[in-house]
């Protein structure tokens, strides 16, 4: 507050010396009188005659009524956006910075009928079931994505986003009318817009309930976005493969054909396809491990897991790796667990014990409780951010989570610290809330919460964190 008042005595300070050295009222105009409010100031009251008020009435009705009119026949059509009208130029960061074409062109040449970076409104997803099953040494992935979703409008057509996965078959189930299929006319992929219309025989109803179920292959990138490949190599020299995701901000869409914006939250329901010699980890706990290999080949497993809550897609999260965890118990009776290489297991302890302190103080602190039954950490190798806060499975980078007593520095010890609190933080205060667009931007973060952090290097330097450098040290 000190400071705020010294402030605003310098901006009066400062305000007054303009007035008198920069064409300010000086002395010697005061005196002629130059500045007198006489001068400028009449008492008399202006008059107007009839006439001319009626001209001055009708203009300006006149222009209220015509900016009506461009408001209403110009404005921006949300579910229609017609190919033969002028778009607006949109910036998208995943199209590298170009600019959207004025006629978006299908992969097969054909004029694209959607011509708008955002997904129409009138579908959204309410369920996703996932079947996948990555090939960590051909790098091939193949998977099956039945999306529930509501039609809020008569239209015979949905649009959905998909990067680099080629779809191999679509079908569209009527769940009100006895599972009736729906015969789809075509199929076109935007590239650019990294969409894919589809076009059906028939309107879809609204105030209805369907089904698009989508087979499809691709492979695992080494982007550190989307489905990607990371590794590692063991104290005897061995290398070690590993593939992870990272969604936000829209990568999702390069792992399975979604509904790939915030506000589109849904369930998702996940079965992984692995190796005997791996383990897999989802948002969610694992409910059964089947034995697959006489139907998908020998050694096959497929872990099936629990249903998660409501959630937009990029805090999807799914893992497989030969990983080994430790784990601990909140005193609400959550499972905690840290999974790393072997060999780097006993550096995961420090960010296990900060975990359960911290889960434990948030929901003190919030007067939340944590929704999910689990919660998830893991070291990843090759991560392009210091951590992701993906729903009941944060993936870090290794500097971020482990901690080695005899090597790591003091700065070191209270950067894990850091960034495992602002990452469970976001457990409540950054899950738990929709992220809605504004035109084309959004909201990255929670930002509705303003602590403020302790004095000291850590504050200035990384002020975007002061709030869990203070729950840190509320500990």
């Amino acid at each position: 507050m000190k400071e705020m008042l010294i402030d605003v005595s310098r901006c009066k300070f400062q305000a007054a010396k303009y007035l008198n050295t920069n064409g300010g009222i000086n002395k010697r105009e005061s005196q002629n009188g130059i500045h007198k409010r006489s001068l400028y100031e009449h008492n008399g009251v202006a008059v107007c005659s009839q006439n001319r008020a009626l001209i001055i009435a009708s203009v300006v009705l006149s222009i209220l009524f015509l900016s009506s009119l461009i408001i209403a026949y110009v404005g921006p059509q949300n579910d229609c956006p017609c190919i033969g009208e002028q778009p607006v130029f949109l910036q998208d960061e995943n199209l590298n910075g170009a600019q959207r074409p004025v006629i978006p062109i299908a992969t097969n040449g054909e004029v694209f009928p959607w011509n708008n970076v955002r997904l129409p409104s009138f579908a959204h997803p309410t369920r996703y079931v996932i079947n996948i099953h990555p090939n960590l040494t051909t790098l091939d992935v193949k998977g099956q994505v039945s999306i529930d979703f509501h039609v809020e409008k008569d239209f015979n057509y949905i649009v959905f986003h998909s990067k680099n996965l080629s779809i191999t078959e679509k079908t569209l189930i009527d769940r009100k009318n006895h599972n009736t299929k729906i015969q789809v006319v075509k199929m076109l992929e935007y590239s650019a817009g990294q969409q894919v219309y589809i076009e059906f025989k028939e309107n879809l109803r609204k105030k209805t309930n369907y089904t698009l179920i989508l087979r499809y292959h691709t492979r695992l990138n080494q982007d550190m976005e989307g489905f990607y490949l990371s590794s590692y190599t063991t104290r005897e020299g061995k290398k070690k493969y590993l593939a992870t995701t990272h969604f936000e901000p829209t990568y999702a869409r390069s792992a399975f054909p979604c509904f790939d914006e915030p506000q589109f939250k849904a369930k998702f329901k996940m079965s992984i396809f692995r190796d005997r010699f791996h383990i897999s980890l989802f948002n969610m706990p694992i409910t059964s491990t089947d034995d697959v290999g006489f139907y998908m080949g020998t050694g096959l497993l497929r872990d099936d897991f629990q249903e998660s809550v409501e959630m937009s897609s990029y805090l999807v999260a799914f893992v497989v790796c030969d990983y080994q965890s430790i784990t601990d118990v909140t005193s609400k009776g959550i499972s905690v667990s840290v999974y790393a290489p072997v060999d780097l297991l006993p550096q995961a302890k420090f960010a296990l014990n900060i975990s359960i302190h911290m889960m434990d103080f948030y929901e003190e602190f919030f007067g939340v409780p944590y929704p999910l039954p689990k919660q998830d950490l893991i070291a990843i190798p090759d991560f392009g951010t210091g951590a992701m806060e993906n729903w009941g499975l944060i993936t870090y980078r290794e500097t971020s989570i482990l901690y080695d007593e005899q090597e790591t520095s003091a700065s070191g010890h209270n950067w894990v610290a850091v960034v495992v609190a602002h990452e469970l933080a976001h457990q409540w205060f950054g899950n738990q809330t929709v992220k809605i667009p504004l035109g084309l931007s959004c909201s990255g973060k929670a930002r509705t919460v303003t602590v403020k952090g302790p004095r000291g290097t850590l504050k200035r330097d990384f002020k975007h964190l002061a709030i869990d450098i203070h729950m840190v040290n509320k500990r």
